[in-house]
């Protein structure tokens, strides 16, 4: 019986060291994509703390390989890193909701010229219709006998 776990122990051991690596790949992978996808004049503080939030868990994943740590200390790292990171990531996420709601400053620019153009459209041709001083209106119908009238005089 003590054989067949002697035999079974370095195969497994290398299986977990396996799906252990590609742990460790996929947790830089996805703190490589979250970096990408930031703006490093505006997200330098995020960017760190994700960088240092995977530097620690890989740091902690090797460790545990070595030797058997207090699970308690390393629960209490891992959580204020994790507080700290999800705190700065709420502040980010808000910033850039309200720049999406209230849109970019092109569009905003645009929105508002094309809005005073229709105000003052709208305006003109209220003008045109109900304060015009002319008769011969193109808006008003002339009457036929003041047409007659104006051809008159005309001629």
């Amino acid at each position: 019986m003590a054989s067949y776990y002697a035999e079974e122990m370095p195969h497994q051991k290398h299986e977990f060291m396996t799906g252990q690596h590609e742990r460790m790949a996929h947790l830089r992978s996805l703190g490589t994509r979250i970096k990408l996808r930031l703006n490093p004049k505006e997200h330098a503080k995020l960017i760190m703390l994700v960088e240092n939030y995977v530097i620690n868990m890989v740091k902690e994943e090797e460790e545990k390989e070595k030797v058997e740590n207090d699970k308690e200390d390393t629960l209490d790292t891992d959580s204020i890193h994790e507080k700290e990171l999800m705190k700065e990531a709420q502040r980010v996420l808000k910033l850039e909701w309200k720049r999406v709601k209230n849109g970019e400053i092109a569009f905003r620019i645009t929105k508002y010229a094309a809005l005073s153009v229709s105000i003052l459209a709208l305006c003109s041709v209220i003008n045109t219709v109900f304060f015009s001083t002319s008769n011969s209106s193109p808006l008003r119908p002339m009457k036929t006998a003041s047409i007659i009238q104006h051809h008159n005089e005309v001629c």
